[in-house]
């Protein structure tokens, strides 16, 4: 897996010609919404059927992977994510899930009405050990489905055990800046987690992409995609130190 990714990173450090991110957005056509066109809401099941359909990549996450579960915890990013030269993007795996994004994008819409987000961390099977987000503003919504039992997602509050919250089919708005966790699970476990993309370098997002998320269904924030900035590395680092240190 490393050596994949350091292989696809130095093609795109050489080529001429443009990479899988630079591909015409304005030539994708996005699938009509088929949920759109009757008067029920989208269920909690026809979610986890619609995640069950998918096939998931390994997460890319690596760094907030436990040991031995590199090969099991799987995870797309959906919308914005970051490239490392070019700032906001639309990722691949949205272009590979344009229904999907779709989708997931009007059950937020319908379950929290005011919220906006850029993003959708799609996670199947991952327990992420204790870390900070990068490249999140921090505001944080998220949704477990699935036939698991445990997965809790522990949370650093600022007291001194923290907080673990169940959230299997419940919504639970956290700080993605915060050090937090998954904690252990048995069986199938998805997790959804929007978000709004920040990064310190306040780099905009092309026009076309901004375009293909309004034609998904994104909420977007009213300011411009990459300009808001996400707190420090370091400002979360040391907030992860002393989590690290309560959690043991």
């Amino acid at each position: 897996l490393k050596l994949e990714f350091i292989s696809r990173r130095s093609k795109e450090m050489v080529s001429d010609g443009p990479s899988e991110d630079e591909l015409p957005l304005s030539s994708l056509a996005v699938p009509q919404p088929w949920w759109s066109t009757r008067s029920s809401t989208i269920s909690a099941v026809e979610v986890l059927a619609m995640l069950d359909a998918q096939s998931f990549p390994v997460t890319k996450r690596m760094n907030v992977v436990r040991r031995g579960e590199e090969l099991t915890s799987l995870g797309m990013c959906l919308g914005v994510t970051h490239h490392w030269s070019r700032g906001p993007v639309v990722s691949i795996a949205t272009r590979d899930h344009l229904e999907l994004a779709s989708f997931l994008c009007a059950f937020a819409r319908q379950e929290l009405p005011h919220v906006r987000f850029t993003s959708v961390q799609v996670n199947k099977n991952y327990r992420g050990k204790m870390h900070v987000d990068s490249c999140n503003q921090g505001p944080s919504w998220a949704y477990g489905l699935g036939d698991y039992v445990g997965g809790q997602l522990w949370v650093d509050d600022e007291t001194p055990c923290g907080k673990a919250t169940d959230v299997k089919e419940r919504w639970f708005e956290f700080d993605g800046n915060r050090p937090h966790c998954v904690l252990p699970f048995r069986g199938c476990r998805y997790t959804l987690i929007f978000f709004t993309y920040g990064h310190c370098r306040r780099q905009g997002a092309a026009a076309e992409a901004v375009s293909l998320l309004h034609r998904l269904g994104f909420p977007l924030p009213l300011e411009e995609i990459g300009t808001l900035e996400s707190p420090s590395q370091s400002f979360g680092k040391q907030r992860l130190v002393s989590a690290q240190r309560s959690f043991t």
